[in-house]
């Protein structure tokens, strides 16, 4: 095995910023008198002012005193815990002392701190760009915040603290703010708006918090910058604020819906409506990506790329954690106008949902253009492309459909043939489907509803040449893709 310092440059950078992010993780001091020894590039790092401007504070005082010295009177960030246990109050103390007598060189503050402690906090940071607050143990603590107000602080995060702390930090030069919910009392919902309305520079927006409920001739809010919002959504009161907020440059949001909201999805969804309805509108969303990782959850994403949801900068994520087929229908029902595109991913879970007809049934889902099925997904349509119908009318769930992808299926056999072909029971409704469509056509000429449409087949099954002469012959263009290495098989939303 070669000496390290003689591995390639690359690969001893990756190493030490492990090494580094460990130490900070775990609140561990660096022992970066041995480190020195390890190569040149280390040394130099470690002699470097800038790499002293990132300081996780941990069982001492000793790392802070430390970045003070070496960061060469550079502006630094603090990251760690204030808080006692694991902690002895003399270590808090001293780490306290160290940053108010340095309060204008500290840039960025990120710490879980008590409420007796932050009472006891005099001196003004009048240098912070950057404050993210814990408070612990969970005290709902009501004093202000004041003394971290500084007129350069963009970035605020805080959780566990009450409005009455929260408030007077809401400030119009904030450019990114997230509030977790600060204590059982929900925010009245005049003050929240009242507080959103004096930050017009607000790009980035989180309030996972209660508001009374919504009065009707309240003033709306506009936020001319927002162009991101998220969430972890328990009760659809968290999200009623967003019925009041005008966001035209808006174009991306993730949220994360956990119990009890789900059993009222419809009415916290109907909140985020016309949000993002603008981020569809601004992004030109017409594609969306129904995944679920296992049977308790469904992740669904609406972009026309197909990046991981934690880069997602334009479109929209939404986390479910319930039954895939409840979010489903709820979804589709909610926002099926906005589709022209569908993918369903198999994922960790089995889609056994009684028919896909049961979501789109009152649903106009007009403007689906492409469907794409994978695995059991394809058991979402159990009888074909059709509307149940008891009167002879067969009208399409999809009336604009052009395009049905299969990907690797799970087709069962037709247990109602009468011959001893393979045809499936898929299969057979899907032929009938295109049989009602085309005597449809037949008899007015002029409907597009039988207009040639395509089926295509990736992996897994073998179609019956005589089926797929029945479908040809019925109008439908159908292929088979043989694909060596699917790598949109393997891909998740």
């Amino acid at each position: 095995m070669p000496p390290i310092h003689n591995l390639p440059t690359e690969l001893l950078s990756e190493i030490f910023l492990y090494y580094i992010r460990a130490c900070a993780f775990n609140g561990v001091p660096y022992e970066w008198l041995q480190l020195m020894l390890v190569c040149r590039l280390w040394k130099d790092t470690f002699k470097s002012p800038e790499f002293w401007t990132e300081c996780a504070i941990g069982r001492n005082s000793d790392a802070l005193l430390v970045a003070l010295e070496r960061s060469g009177r550079r502006m630094i960030s603090i990251d760690g815990s204030l808080t006692w246990p694991p902690y002895t109050l003399q270590t808090v103390a001293d780490h306290v002392l160290l940053i108010q007598s340095h309060q204008h060189r500290i840039r960025s503050l990120n710490l879980v701190i008590t409420g007796v402690l932050m009472r006891t906090w005099r001196t003004q940071m009048t240098q912070l760009e950057s404050l993210s607050l814990q408070n612990k143990p969970w005290a709902w603590e009501t004093a202000k915040l004041t003394q971290f107000l500084s007129p350069t602080l963009q970035k605020l995060e805080l959780k566990c603290f009450t409005w009455t702390a929260v408030e007077p930090l809401l400030v119009g030069n904030l450019q990114e703010l997230t509030l977790v919910k600060g204590s059982l009392e929900p925010i009245r919902m005049e003050e929240l708006l009242a507080a959103l309305a004096k930050m017009p520079s607000l790009r980035r927006l989180r309030i996972d918090w209660d508001q009374t409920d919504p009065v009707n001739d309240l003033a709306r809010v506009a936020l001319p910058r927002l162009e991101s919002i998220s969430g972890c959504v328990y009760q659809p009161q968290e999200l009623y604020y967003l019925l009041f907020v005008d966001a035209p440059a808006i174009r991306h949001a993730r949220f994360s819906f956990r119990p009890p909201v789900i059993c009222s999805l419809q009415t916290a969804l109907s909140c985020m409506e016309d949000i993002l309805s603008v981020i569809a509108k601004n992004c030109d969303l017409h594609t969306a990506r129904f995944y679920p990782p296992n049977d308790e959850e469904l992740h669904v994403t609406f972009s026309n790329v197909l990046p991981r949801p934690e880069v997602l900068s334009k479109g929209i994520h939404l986390e479910f954690a319930t039954k895939p087929h409840q979010a489903f229908s709820i979804l589709t029902g909610e926002m099926g106008d906005l589709f022209e595109t569908i993918h369903v991913y198999e994922g960790g879970a089995v889609w056994d949902c009684a028919d896909w007809r049961s979501v789109a049934m009152g649903h106009n889902m007009c403007n689906v253009r492409e469907l794409h099925l994978q695995g059991s997904a394809v058991k979402l349509l159990p009888y074909g492309l059709d509307h149940l119908s008891f009167s002879g009318r067969y009208p399409r769930i999809f009336e604009s459909l052009e395009l049905l992808s299969l990907d690797d299926p799970a087709l069962i056999p037709h247990e109602r043939a009468l011959d001893k072909s393979t045809k499936t029971e898929f299969i057979h409704h899907l032929i009938e489907s295109l049989e009602h469509h085309s005597r449809a056509h037949q008899n007015d000429p002029t409907s597009t509803i039988g207009s040639q449409f395509c089926v295509i087949f990736k992996k897994g099954w073998e179609m019956e040449a005589e089926d797929m002469e029945v479908m040809r012959g019925l109008g439908a263009n159908v292929t088979r893709e043989v694909e060596e290495d699917s790598s949109e098989h393997a891909l998740r939303p």
